[in-house]
């Protein structure tokens, strides 16, 4: 078995702690909102390996992209993802991964997505469950009364977020 890694990142947002394998990023969330030992835990039973605090190629890139995103120099990331979650989660996060930089979408909307055509309710919990948080843009994902709604960075740092994609998308209306 082959081990995990895992580093800090330091965003604007406050600090984030990032877990990739040797094909690429299976975690990415703040902190602050993170049990480290049970983080640590989950990949070490996965591997069978303690997680290595160490970058690897793929944390490096991850940590280059997030500060080019953050500064408003990049909208699609290129750093491979590799997902643990069932199927029907993986296939949550594949469509949440199409919704563009600046724009948003109703749980509702996604639900009636050719590609899951389930529950709102379904897709809500599927997408608390993402575990890459910023590269699955989670954050996009609105109620449909256009309310901001869970996140599990906080809602005052999807509010952020939304609003610096906004601001770097001029053809889109802001919602606040």
């Amino acid at each position: 078995m082959k081990p995990f890694y895992s580093s800090y990142i330091n965003s604007p947002l406050g600090a984030m702690i990032a877990v990739s394998s040797d094909i690429g990023i299976c975690f990415l969330g703040f902190l602050d909102k993170v049990s480290l030992p049970d983080l640590y835990m989950r990949y070490e039973q996965i591997s069978g390996l303690a997680i290595k605090k160490e970058a690897n190629i793929y944390l490096e890139s991850l940590a280059n992209e997030l500060d080019r995103y953050f500064h408003n120099e990049l909208r699609t990331f290129e750093t491979p993802i590799d997902l643990k979650g069932t199927e029907f989660q993986k296939s949550v996060w594949k469509v949440l991964m199409q919704v563009e930089y600046g724009a948003t979408q109703s749980y509702k909307a996604l639900a009636e997505d050719d590609l899951l055509n389930t529950s709102s309710r379904a897709v809500a919990n599927a997408n608390s469950k993402n575990p890459v948080s910023i590269l699955i843009p989670c954050h996009r994902i609105i109620g449909s009364d256009g309310s901001l709604t869970g996140y599990s960075g906080g809602l005052d740092r999807k509010k952020k977020l939304l609003q610096m994609e906004l601001k770097n998308t001029p053809q889109l209306y802001s919602l606040f």
